[in-house]
C-alpha cells in the first residue's frame, strides 16, 4: 500500500460491523482514493458475508468515471465471487435495474439513478450497508451540483442513526471542517483522512502557440 492508503486503514477498520463511522477522503489525483474505497468495500463484505442482503453503492457522478470504477471493481471482486453491476441513466427505474439491484452486491450508479432507487422503492434503503460517494467536490451551484448536494443530504439524514456507512472522496474539498461535521455528524478532524502523497512528480510548464507551432518551457 502507498503511504496515502496506509493513513486510512485504521479508519476503515474502526468500529464494529453495522456501526462503522462515516469518513471523508481528501487526497491528490492518483493518490489511491479508489483503492481506499475498495478496501472499505472489502471490509463491508467481511462484515456482511455471502448470504447477507446488504449491498454497497458506489456513486460516480459521471458515466465515464462509473465505467472505469466498475471495470476496476469487477477485476478485484469477481474472483471473490462478488458481482458488480452498473446502474446508469435518468430518473427512472427499469425492470433491468431492479434485477441488477436484486442480483448484485456491489452497484456503481450515477446520482440520478440512486435518487430514483430511493424514490421508487423506499425498501431499497434498508438493504444498503455502504455508500461511497466519489468526486465530492462537485457540490456546487449548478443545477446538477445542487441535485448532487440534495442527494447527499438525504442520504446523511436517512442514515444519521446508523444502518449504512457513508464515505465521501475527493481530490479537492473546501471548508473541510463543515463537510466533516456534515458527513460524520461530529466536529472531529479524525473524520477526514488526508495525505499529500503523490505517486508521480508534478511539473509546471508554459506552452506557447504562435498559430503554427508550439514551444514548451
Amino acid at each position: 500500500l502507498w503511504p496515502s492508503q496506509v493513513v486510512a486503514i485504521p479508519k476503515i477498520n474502526e468500529g464494529t460491523p453495522g456501526a462503522r463511522p462515516n469518513f471523508l477522503v481528501k487526497m491528490p489525483t492518483s493518490a489511491g482514493k479508489t483503492n481506499i474505497a475498495e478496501l472499505s468495500i472489502l471490509r463491508f463484505l467481511m462484515d456482511f458475508p455471502q448470504g447477507s442482503d446488504k449491498k454497497c453503492i458506489y456513486i460516480a457522478p459521471f458515466h465515464a468515471l462509473g465505467s472505469q470504477v466498475e471495470a476496476k471493481l469487477q477485476k478485484n471482486f469477481l474472483p471473490l465471487g462478488v458481482g458488480v453491476s452498473d446502474l446508469y441513466g435518468g430518473f427512472e427505474i427499469s425492470p433491468a435495474d431492479r434485477f441488477l439491484f436484486d442480483q448484485q452486491r456491489i452497484l456503481v450508479a450515477t446520482p440520478e439513478k440512486v435518487d430514483a432507487l430511493f424514490r421508487y422503492n423506499p425498501d431499497f434503503a434498508s438493504q444498503i450497508g455502504l455508500i461511497v460517494i466519489d468526486e465530492g467536490h462537485l457540490i456546487e451551484e449548478s443545477d446538477r451540483g445542487l441535485r448532487f448536494e440534495m442527494l447527499i443530504h438525504r442520504l446523511v439524514r436517512r442514515y444519521a442513526n446508523g444502518g449504512a456507512r457513508l464515505i465521501l472522496a475527493s481530490a479537492v474539498l473546501g471548508q473541510t471542517d463543515s463537510l466533516v461535521e456534515w458527513i460524520t455528524g461530529a466536529a472531529n478532524a479524525d473524520g477526514l483522512q488526508t495525505s499529500n502523497f503523490r505517486p508521480t512528480r508534478n511539473y509546471l510548464g508554459l506552452l506557447s502557440w504562435d498559430g503554427q507551432t508550439a514551444t514548451r518551457e
